[in-house]
């Protein structure tokens, strides 16, 4: 019987990789990315600072890797929500949602970003990573096809489907930011339900 499983010493290295992951990405998310050098996420891991480089290049290659990694969770959270053959109103409506558990699934990566892009409350900073930019423009394409898709059907308003999907993203994304930096001052329950309601509302067509 052929086996499926990675051999242990690659399981061990696949393991290894992951740990001094995590332990980057909590030092990052309560620092600035400059204010961590790689011996601190060397001994947050319990690992030498040369065993951190036979992994990674160095602490840039780090950030990328974990900035990926949330990209491509929030792809693989809300592609199928949008590639999928429901009527065009679930689609949108499921996809606002589903960021409510993208935010609180992904906190730490969202203050990193933070803490490395300080001015960037309203919206997220493009170019922080070639691959995860690339992720954010295919989201936003696939959202833009789906307004589309509801305009030529009747369901909403004439509007630009890419300014539409870019204002709901912008709505999405300033909410989320708020709610990680000051849970106290908003709710991220409440706030994406007040994005759903005002969007549907102003996209819906209702004669």
């Amino acid at each position: 019987m052929e086996k499926t499983s990675l051999p242990r010493k690659e399981r061990e290295k696949q393991c290894h990789r992951r740990e001094i992951l995590n332990a980057a990405l909590k030092l990052f998310s309560e620092k600035s990315f400059h204010d961590v050098s790689m011996q601190e996420i060397a001994d947050e891991s319990e690992f030498s600072v040369g065993t951190l480089y036979n992994f990674f290049e160095n602490k840039d290659t780090l950030f990328s890797e974990l900035i990926r990694d949330c990209a491509k969770k929030i792809k693989d959270a809300l592609a199928p929500l949008l590639q999928n053959d429901e009527i065009e109103t679930k689609k949108l409506s499921k996809y606002i949602r589903a960021h409510k558990q993208i935010v609180n699934e992904n906190v730490r990566s969202i203050k990193m970003y933070l803490l490395q892009c300080p001015n960037s409350f309203l919206t997220f900073k493009l170019d922080i990573d070639p691959v995860a930019d690339a992720v954010r423009d295919e989201i936003r394409s696939m959202l833009s096809d789906v307004l589309k898709s509801g305009i030529s059907k009747g369901l909403f308003r004439e509007i630009s489907p890419d300014i539409g999907a870019l204002l709901l993203n912008a709505q999405l994304e300033s909410v989320s930011l708020q709610y990680v930096m000051r849970p106290a001052m908003t709710s991220i329950d409440d706030g994406i339900l007040e994005i759903e309601k005002l969007f549907m509302t102003g996209i819906l067509r209702n004669d």
